[in-house]
């Protein structure tokens, strides 16, 4: 889903029309949580629609980077031990370099020595990877440094990783900058949604 497409428009206003809902008193009224999880819940929500409709399959693969990067920082903060860091930050690696390089090693590998191959390793390579791959390293190692707390919130995490704004165009962004926005009251407004499209439509 291109950001200049019809079908990005349409799901804009969706996603948009639904966070004004949550600021409704009678809406909020009526959840079961805090408006602000909601909007969490919501936007991750969104993101996933707006990753999975390039492929589905691959919302999987985020979704275990997410669970990796949630597991290894709380675990860390728990006992200390390095070995949580290490496994939080060779475990995306290792995957992001099975999409990206494995048949441009093989191949050099195979034309080094000579060896013929009978054709490459079909590997499809999720749009997007290297972004949210990149989250999910900053994560862990915003927690290793104590520049953020390991989240208990697991929505909070995923939506840092999956936010869809920024899921497969970037920029990169520490989790020291946006986790503490999630803990923010924002209000939603006519006014903030015409400033917001503005700097998002002017980039």
């Amino acid at each position: 889903m291109a950001f200049n497409s019809l079908p990005f428009a349409v799901f804009f206003a969706i996603v948009c029309g639904l966070m004004a809902l949550t600021s409704g008193k009678r809406i909020q009224a009526l959840l079961p949580w805090p408006v602000s999880e909601v909007r969490h819940v919501l936007l991750l929500l969104a993101s996933y629609v707006f990753y999975g409709w390039w492929n589905w399959k691959c919302c999987f693969l985020m979704l275990g980077l997410t669970v990796v990067a949630y597991g290894c920082a709380a675990a860390y903060e728990k006992d200390g031990r390095k070995l949580w860091v290490t496994l939080g930050v060779v475990v995306p690696l290792v995957i992001l370099g099975i999409f990206k390089y494995f048949n441009f090693f093989v191949d050099s590998f195979c034309a080094l020595f000579g060896i013929a191959r009978a054709g490459s390793l079909n590997i499809l390579l999720p749009v997007g990877i290297s972004f949210y791959t990149f989250q999910s390293l900053s994560y862990t190692i915003d927690v290793y440094r104590g520049k953020v707390r390991a989240e208990k919130s697991f929505v909070n995490v995923a939506l840092y990783i999956a936010f869809f704004p920024q899921l497969v165009a970037g920029p990169i962004v520490k989790a020291g900058e946006y986790l503490p926005q999630l803990r923010e009251d924002r209000n939603i407004s006519l006014d903030n949604l015409q400033q917001g499209v503005q700097a998002f439509a002017l980039g």
